[in-house]
């Protein structure tokens, strides 16, 4: 077959499960070595959250990040719970996420649509 056809087909595509609890954990501790500010219990409610979720590191990574700019406004000494939870809500429970979710089948399937095409 043509090559781009058959990269059409996804077999050239490699599937990739999503991380687990211990593994983004694990993740987040290796990238802040060199940083004291998080709190243990916050750092493990945003592996397990995103974990239950996607699996996603970058996920982790992004709202780990979040966290710390809201301790920095608040205090500016560590990351609390307080500070991962006003992230996780500012992630999961953002107006574009709200709206997507109560949309109507079309709209969605419209929504779709425009991404299939864009990303092709």
């Amino acid at each position: 077959m043509i090559n781009r056809v058959v990269s059409r087909l996804g077999l050239t595509r490699l599937s990739f499960a999503p991380y687990s609890f211990q593994e983004l954990q694990e993740i987040v501790d290796v990238s802040n070595t060199r940083l004291d500010c998080f709190d243990c219990d916050a750092i493990q409610l945003i592996c397990r959250k995103v974990a239950a979720v996607s699996g996603d590191a970058r996920r982790v990574l992004d709202i780990s990040r979040r966290a710390a700019e809201i301790a920095e406004m608040d205090d500016g000494e560590s990351v609390s719970m307080t500070h991962v939870d006003k992230a996780l809500n500012e992630m999961f429970n953002s107006i574009k996420l709200v709206a997507i979710r109560n949309a109507s089948l079309h709209e969605k399937i419209f929504l779709q649509s425009i991404v299939a095409r864009v990303s092709t």
